[in-house]
């Protein structure tokens, strides 16, 4: 890593961090009217989703400056409940992260030609079908199973033939540690149910 670089990121407070890249990243764009690509690399666990979601707050804030305050509000309210959607279907625990993405997800952040806002599109790529149908040994599937575990009646699960994990099931294995607290699991259901019937 450069040095200057280096000395920057130890010493800068994080919101400082934070600009120079929604700045680079489409402030280049709208001159020469070209695409930028940002791409988060790292070990499980390090914090990518998190920075892609940070960047996407940036660039947002940076290109809804004419729709105000609190339109900015809803549409923020409403990147994040996609976000934890996209967590909930496509995140897994792991040995080593309780909350890994098991997927490559692709943010395409449109802006007119001049530079505001025009539409956010995400796609996913390269999902782990075998977190489903041949699950690593002792880790768990996709965190949503957990939450229909949890959220779900005894009537619904049935149906989808989770009821229960404590017989064999080639499909699910309880969680082994961190486990989220049952509440909590009830928790996320009831913010899926409610981000999917709002949005």
């Amino acid at each position: 890593m450069n040095e200057a670089v280096e000395k920057l990121v130890k010493t800068a407070q994080r919101h400082a961090l934070q600009t120079p890249l929604s700045r680079s990243s489409f402030g280049g764009a709208l001159p020469a009217g070209l695409n930028q690509f940002v791409c988060f690399l790292g070990h499980s666990g390090s914090g990518k989703s998190k920075a892609v979601q940070q960047a996407l707050h940036q660039v947002a804030n940076s290109t809804l400056t004419s729709i105000g305050p609190i339109h900015k509000s809803t549409f923020m309210d409403r990147l994040d409940s996609a976000i934890e959607l996209l967590d909930a279907f496509t995140c897994a625990q792991t040995f080593s992260n309780t909350n890994a993405s098991r997927g490559l997800r692709r943010f395409t952040f449109s802006l007119d030609h001049r530079g505001h806002f025009s539409g956010l599109r995400v796609n996913i790529d390269l999902l782990e079908p075998c977190r489903v149908t041949r699950r690593p040994k002792e880790e768990p599937t996709f965190h949503i199973f957990y939450y229909f575990l949890a959220g779900l009646d005894d009537s619904q699960k049935k149906k989808l033939l989770i009821s229960d994990l404590d017989t064999p099931n080639a499909f699910m294995t309880p969680l082994q540690r961190a486990s989220p607290h049952p509440i909590r699991l009830s928790a996320n259901m009831a913010e899926v149910k409610s981000v999917t019937q709002n949005n």
